[in-house]
């Protein structure tokens, strides 16, 4: 990577200029000059900017970190799911996220995953906090970014908030619990069926 290239990662929020400067690092300098050579023959393929465009208009959280989760890159969605401006961010650590009622374990779990000899991706969901401190729900994925040699160079982070969601699904979770107690202390025998005569739910 260009020497002056981390320092530009931070204050800069064009990811197409970040992709670019990432190039060398995940494909590697002997390959910088085929991947010229394809571009040039890419002019039957989507053009770039519409990659560019994807990520930046993605309606998922995404960010890019170096290997310790300082970000270097942030799209808008981040903005709009964590209330932080994007540069308000770009060169703070993920940690800035992360809400006290996390377990430990959980954080272990994904550094462990992500950072292995295997380097694999890690789903899951936990706590995060918005920037006024509020916490909420995070559907999140993280994934290494490697180099030709397979050498992990920098993290991919992909979160949504789905504390709605999970309230939703809660709520119905509860639901079904209550109508399953009222059949179940019923002495007459009782069934729930569907339009096709499916049964959903019966007594003991």
């Amino acid at each position: 990577m260009k020497k002056t290239s981390h320092k530009y990662l931070q204050v800069d929020a064009d990811i197409e200029k970040v992709i670019s400067d990432l190039d060398i690092d995940l494909l590697g300098q002997e390959n910088v000059q085929l991947v010229d050579m394809l571009n040039v023959n890419r002019k039957d393929l989507l053009p770039s900017w519409l990659f560019v465009e994807a990520v930046e208009q993605a309606p998922i959280a995404i960010s890019i970190t170096d290997k310790k989760a300082n970000i270097l890159y942030a799209n808008k969605a981040f903005n709009e799911v964590t209330g932080y401006d994007i540069s308000e961010v770009i060169g703070k650590n993920e940690s800035i996220l992360s809400y006290c009622s996390t377990p430990p374990y959980i954080y272990g779990e994904l550094w462990r995953k992500v950072s292995g000899s295997k380097g694999e991706e890690w789903n899951g969901r936990l706590i995060n906090k918005h920037k006024n401190g509020e916490p909420y729900l995070a559907d999140l994925s993280v994934s290494p970014m490697r180099d030709t040699k397979m050498k992990t160079t920098h993290y991919l982070g992909m979160h949504r908030d789905v504390s709605e969601l999970y309230q939703v699904e809660k709520k119905f979770q509860n639901q079904k619990l209550l109508i399953e107690s009222v059949l179940n202390s019923s002495s007459v025998a009782m069934v729930v069926i569907d339009q096709k005569n499916g049964v959903i739910l019966d007594n003991q």
